[in-house]
């Protein structure tokens, strides 16, 4: 949430809300099939073993090599991002710059803990944190509308717009708890098919309105605009604070950048040390925990002191290669797998199928060209980056 606007602000409010729509309902759809595989499969199996099930060995190993790039680059971003937040706070209410290392540090054994705890402690956690989330974002949505800008609303690049997708991909990206809810509500159809459609619906909203907020007061070109940002690897409340400056919105902005990276980190964390206890068969016991905890944290945590600024980096890697293998093929392909096996493979339902699977390739495409700089995105973002920062808008 924290990069969305950033990297979809380029193209646009109005491409942004469509490209938003279209990739949340996509999202909750291959959701939904990821869950029909688990529970056809029962509960304790993790993504990998599911692949392994339906697919066979290559669909386990491939599965396995996904999810670990996948989540490592999740893991970067949120300790990244963390690292900057952390920064962030302390110069802005103590004038203090700390070095770069300490703010992921802090964040890595503060909330790996709660990793080590468990599914219930996290879930203990976790809904104060999102209360806090809520109500931080309730706080700046209040005071940062009075300084949208409609004609900042108005600028639009279609042509940009499915260069966007990745990162909207890895703001839906719950697919990875699918596994640990469906143990946690044993499996009860009704309720883990009413949290993956309220859950996935309800941030849907909440993207609608931050992109909003942010892309009606950060202007795209400029100084302190949304190329500069995303060339700095910055998060987006880090640009809202720089654009209005008002005390107020600098503390709640904060406040929100920690909850949000909070509760991603959490919930990413917990769902990786869950997948590799059961790729790597290790026993979740104290000994065990803290392997996996090391494993899931240290990695990351070392690639980001490496490269500090490579949080909006991350999360397109992640979005555009590991979130639509891992959450949208992958999905597709166990499904059809099991519906075939069952003898449940209707023209419509595979009709349904193909459409994601052309959509998540397409992805895939425009990803790889914008990281081989052959993509209109690439051109542009050159472009820019080669002359004097002016507001174009």
């Amino acid at each position: 949430m924290l990069g969305l606007p950033i990297s979809t602000g380029i193209a646009g409010f109005v491409p942004a809300l469509a490209m938003v729509l279209l990739t949340g309902i996509f999202m909750i759809y291959t959701g939904l099939l990821l869950l029909e595989v688990n529970l056809w499969y029962g509960e304790g199996v993790s993504i990998v073993s599911m692949a392994g099930k339906s697919l066979g060995r290559w669909g386990k190993v491939s599965a396995w090599l996904v999810y670990i790039f996948l989540f490592y680059s999740l893991m970067v971003a949120y300790i990244s991002g963390s690292s900057a937040l952390f920064g962030g706070f302390l110069k802005d209410f103590v004038d203090v710059s700390p070095p770069s290392w300490l703010g992921g540090l802090f964040f890595v054994i503060l909330f790996g803990f709660l990793t080590y705890l468990g599914t219930s402690a996290v879930d203990r956690f976790n809904r104060y944190f999102m209360l806090g989330l809520v109500v931080a974002y309730i706080i700046i949505m209040i005071l940062g509308s009075a300084h949208v800008s409609t004609d900042l609303l108005s600028y639009k690049r279609w042509r940009l717009a499915p260069f966007i997708v990745p990162v909207i991909i890895t703001t839906f990206g719950f697919h990875n708890l699918i596994p640990s809810l469906t143990t946690y509500l044993k499996g009860d159809r009704r309720k883990l098919v009413t949290v993956i459609v309220v859950g996935g619906t309800i941030p849907l909203a909440m993207y609608i309105l931050w992109e909003w907020l942010i892309l009606g007061i950060v202007p795209v070109h400029g100084v302190n605009g949304m190329f500069e940002a995303m060339r700095e690897g910055i998060l987006a409340t880090n640009a809202l604070r720089l654009v209005v400056g008002n005390t107020a919105v600098v503390v709640a902005a904060q406040s929100f950048s920690f909850f949000a990276i909070v509760t991603s980190f959490l919930g990413v964390s917990l769902s990786f040390v869950d997948f590799l206890a059961d790729g790597l068969k290790v026993e979740k016991n104290t000994a065990g925990k803290i392997v996996l905890c090391c494993l899931v944290l240290l990695p990351p945590y070392i690639f980001s002191l490496s490269y500090p600024h490579v949080f909006i980096t991350a999360l397109n890697y992640a979005g555009g290669f590991g979130a639509t293998l891992l959450f949208w093929i992958f999905p597709v392909m166990m499904v059809w797998s099991v519906r075939r096996k069952r003898g449940e493979l209707t023209r419509r339902g595979s009709i349904a199928l193909v459409l994601v699977l052309i959509f998540a390739i397409a992805v895939m495409g425009l990803e790889l060209a914008q990281e081989l700089g052959v993509s209109p995105l690439a051109a542009e973002y050159e472009t820019i980056s080669e002359t004097e920062p002016v507001d174009l808008l």
